[in-house]
């Protein structure tokens, strides 16, 4: 199939390693999942779990919306989300 294939797309676009994609998480925190963002990371949610530290949490949240440039907290974002969000779904 590959040989076929190299008669219509160049071989360095076919041979190539296979490569990741990027998830657009910033978009879906910022729309799509901004309310889970709200209600998951809750302080007094955080607080009452005892898991995390609340102000630190706090200062994630608080970095991400002030930033207009990449976040570098956005995956330590996501995964409190996540984890957050798994301890009430799961």
């Amino acid at each position: 199939m590959k040989d076929i294939v190299h008669d219509y797309v160049p071989r360095n676009l076919v041979d190539r390693p296979k490569l990741g994609f990027g998830v657009p998480i910033e978009l879906w925190l910022k729309k799509d999942l901004k309310p889970l963002l709200h209600d998951y990371l809750d302080a007094g949610r955080i607080r009452q779990q005892g898991i995390f530290v609340e102000h630190k949490v706090s200062n994630i949240k608080d970095q991400y919306r002030k930033s207009d440039k990449l976040n570098l907290n956005i995956n330590k974002l996501w995964f409190l989300l996540m984890f957050n969000y798994g301890l009430t779904s799961g």
